[in-house]
């Protein structure tokens, strides 16, 4: 059995939900320097205990949904291929080295994609846009890139464990209950709709970033805010179906790299 290709209907694995509760924990944590800074917050020493309380709620609530998305991967072939092998004694013989390039390369080109993509098509066209309307944006506030740093282990872990594992899973599984293949797994088509549904809420959940530095919610500022997270999106939901949701956290980690550390040091020294 390749590690690639996890069984159907497999026994749920609790080592793998205690191990994603220890990863999510932390990681939870890390992002709260990049939030406040961007958020322009500066708590009060009175504030703190309600702001780690917060957290630990939410890490309850993503630890519950991980949990979720844990059980029905178990009922439909999809889940973390090396992880589980690796905690259940079982047999992984994936190529761990491989897919760890695979992802790095998916992570790195797909931030790229999205640089790319939001300096030649939606920024000038923003610009335009926020011109005739007389709106004119401050400048945002940018987390240092130590900050984007330790924020980048949420995005790789925790967003990953809501929208691939909990939410991709979720849809994935839902068709599956109607279109099966001959293997009795979720259909390729089922997986490419849960895939591209799951790269749209993951840009729906980037929209209240764009309010915070003052952008008006429009056709043109809603789409861009879409297409740009959801490439990233698609990109890391195609991993986590055919290569484990190991290789879409890896990803995801690389792609925040680049955009929250590399390319603030490199305006950094191109100003």
């Amino acid at each position: 059995m390749s590690a690639l290709q996890l069984p159907v209907k497999r026994r749920f694995s609790w080592k793998t939900f205690l191990l994603l509760m220890a990863l999510i924990l932390p990681a939870s944590y890390l992002v709260i320097p990049f939030s406040l800074t961007f958020q322009s917050i500066s708590p009060e020493p009175g504030d703190w205990p309600v702001i780690l309380l917060e957290t630990l709620l939410n890490v309850a609530i993503y630890s519950a949904l991980g949990g979720i998305g844990l059980l029905l991967a178990s009922r439909v072939g999809l889940g973390l291929p090396f992880i589980e092998g690796w905690l259940e004694k079982g047999p992984v013989k994936g190529k761990i080295g491989a897919t760890l390039i695979l992802a790095v390369l998916v992570g790195v080109v797909a931030s790229l994609i999205i640089l790319a993509t939001d300096a030649w098509v939606f920024k000038p066209l923003l610009s335009a846009e926020m011109e005739t309307m007389g709106i004119t944006i401050a400048e945002e506030i940018k987390p240092a890139p130590w900050q984007g740093f330790l924020a980048s282990f949420h995005g790789g872990i925790v967003e990953e464990v809501l929208l691939r594992l909990f939410v991709m899973t979720l849809l994935s599984w839902l068709g599956w209950l109607v279109f099966k293949d001959e293997e009795g797994r979720p259909k390729a088509s089922v997986i490419w709709v849960a895939i591209a549904l799951a790269a749209v809420l993951f840009g729906l959940a980037h929209l209240p970033a764009t309010r915070v530095i003052g952008l008006p919610m429009s056709v043109l500022v809603i789409s861009s805010t879409i297409v740009l997270n959801g490439i990233g999106g698609v990109a890391f939901g195609w991993l986590y179906w055919k290569h484990g949701l190991e290789s879409a956290m890896i990803a995801h980690f690389s792609a925040d790299i680049v955009l929250h550390v590399v390319t603030p040091l490199v305006a950094t020294i191109l100003v």
